[in-house]
């Protein structure tokens, strides 16, 4: 027993580690936000109120606040949860896997999962995905042990749809799955299924009473913003054939649409090899993993022709279904043509990964260096405008002109056009502007600012261009 348990003790260490690399890169816009507000705001009204703006349930949200005020708001602090929900379920991975099928089949998943590029990637973002994903891969797990009839697995499932329901709404598919699977297959557990499931739902019903003006908000917010349905998820083809794309390849793009799509055929011919054995390892407990696979992500893409939440990010709880449904269907090759396919499958992986974590250039939005490079350049005479009604959530977590209340500094946020013949008064006196580009393309995709700003004798003179950030445009007054 002391080796299997060592090995899994090894996978999740390494797990661990390969996660805190590059940790400490840039806040992005979502991360800003959510950290800005934490630190500067009480914990009741960043967990009722704040959420209203942020259409998501209040668990990330209290953990954060809590987070943050115990350990700092630095990029590493914060991110530290999402890397424990990342590492958990790596581990919990094992435990399904062994539960269901064998320990060596939960060892070779979590090993996958540990090295997963896309599971990588959002076990390092200040973001409530990683914590959704380990919600559900708990659910399963708690949901193994209830069909097993296994001790507190009452108490232990309805804890985990507590979990699933204060984590991410697009989790809350995976309760259809369990139900399908329960009438299926265990219909002589249902009662007591029902009844652990209702128990599970007491504990969010405080959030019932707060969910009516979030779902408001959120509709007054796609309407305001015609784009910001295409942002958030949509219903097309094309987002469903990109979830398979992105769980195999993570965030790795390339520019060359030929290399990408040999990319795409390389690292899924391992996958498509090993599915070949589909058909010899169907039973109940496969079809378990086969439903959290395939009919979950189904569930979403037909629901967001109501409410467009379908991206494959918000999917990232299906990576441990995967990886078990991939162990399964591997261990019923012979041992030589697993070798080679293990080889090809966690080669591409480490590589894959290895572009994400030490390539600057797939890291996430470099408002750090943007903001630097503006903060190095400001003056009494000098102005910052951004396209959105308030200030830039990552600018206010880095300026140090922001965090020194310095008065003769002024950023200028710009969203409708009141607020550029606003910007009249406020242009006296000032002889360089500092313009972002960033969500141009939903605020101001016609140029309205960028016309207004010229028409004001003002000359544009270097554009500078930083990751994900965007263009940053510089004018100078033209006497």
């Amino acid at each position: 027993m002391w080796p299997n348990r060592f090995n899994i003790i090894i996978v999740t260490l390494l797990a661990l580690l390969i996660r805190l690399i590059s940790l400490n890169q840039s806040l992005w816009w979502d991360e800003a936000i959510n950290v800005v507000y934490a630190r500067q705001s009480g914990f009741l009204w960043f967990i009722t109120r704040y959420p209203l703006g942020d259409f998501h349930p209040p668990g990330w949200f209290a953990l954060l606040w809590s987070w943050g005020n115990l350990f700092g708001w630095s990029e590493v602090s914060v991110r530290m949860p999402s890397v424990l929900f990342g590492v958990g379920a790596v581990y919990v991975t094992y435990l399904i896997g062994e539960k269901l099928f064998s320990k060596k089949i939960g060892l070779l998943s979590a090993l996958m999962l540990a090295f997963a590029p896309l599971h990588i990637y959002y076990s390092q973002e200040a973001r409530m995905y990683a914590f959704g994903a380990f919600a559900v891969t708990f659910s399963i797990y708690s949901l193994v042990r209830f069909i097993k009839e296994e001790k507190y697995s009452f108490m232990f499932f309805a804890l985990s749809v507590a979990l699933v329901l204060y984590s991410d709404y697009v989790t809350y598919f995976i309760f259809p799955v369990l139900f399908i699977y329960m009438m299926c297959f265990y219909r002589q557990l249902m009662g007591r299924f029902v009844s652990s499931f209702a128990f599970g739902i007491v504990f969010f019903i405080p959030w019932v009473f707060i969910f009516p003006d979030q779902l408001m908000n959120g509709q007054r917010t796609a309407l305001s913003l015609l784009g910001w349905g295409n942002v958030v998820g949509g219903s097309s083809i094309k987002e469903l054939i990109l979830l398979p794309i992105k769980v195999l390849v993570g965030k790795v793009d390339l520019y060359n649409n030929f290399l990408y799509v040999g990319l795409i055929i390389v690292t899924t011919t391992p996958f498509l090899i090993t599915f070949i054995k589909l058909r010899k390892v169907l039973d109940s407990r496969y079809y378990l993993i086969l439903l959290w696979l395939l009919v979950t992500p189904i569930l979403v893409w037909i629901f967001s022709f109501i409410i467009p939440i379908f991206s494959y990010f918000r999917l990232l709880y299906i990576l441990p279904a995967f990886y078990i449904a991939v162990s399964v269907c591997l261990y019923r090759f012979s041992k030589t043509s697993f070798q080679i396919l293990i080889f090809f499958i966690l080669t591409f992986e480490v590589l894959l990964s290895s572009v994400y974590l030490f390539n600057v250039n797939y890291h996430r939005e470099d408002w750090r260096g943007a903001v630097q490079f503006v903060d190095q350049k400001m003056n009494d005479d000098s102005l910052v405008i951004f396209r959105n009604s308030e200030i830039a959530a990552p600018y206010n977590y880095y300026s140090r002109f922001l965090q020194l209340a310095i008065p003769a500094y002024k950023v200028v946020p710009v969203k409708t056009k009141n607020d550029i013949q606003d910007l009249n008064n406020v242009l006296q006196g000032r002889t360089q502007i500092y313009l972002f580009d960033y969500l141009k393309d939903i605020t101001d995709p016609d140029n309205i600012l960028e016309t207004y700003i010229e028409e004001n004798r003002f000359k544009k003179i270097s554009i500078d261009n930083f990751n994900g950030v965007g263009f940053i445009t510089t004018y100078r007054k033209n006497d």
